[in-house]
């Protein structure tokens, strides 16, 4: 499945980067974004394009002390 995305047509369930934006519409891909954060793309950007069903996970940290998340997430 695709979804329109700032003009563009991206997978869906895939954590993907749209000019330099993740779109996030999933707990998977919201999980993908804490662990790229962790790993030191601590200045990355990321909107959320659904609501998340968390059913499932546990909750999601964005950054680390090592790591602090200086990006934006909208």
């Amino acid at each position: 499945m695709l979804l329109l995305f700032l003009g563009r047509w991206v997978p869906a369930g895939a954590l993907v980067q749209v000019d330099g934006i993740y779109t996030i519409g999933t707990a998977q891909e919201l999980a993908e974004f804490a662990e790229l954060v962790a790993e030191g793309e601590t200045d990355s950007h990321a909107m959320l394009t659904a609501d998340i069903d968390f059913t499932g996970y546990h909750s999601t940290q964005i950054g680390t002390s090592d790591f602090n998340f200086n990006g934006t997430f909208d």
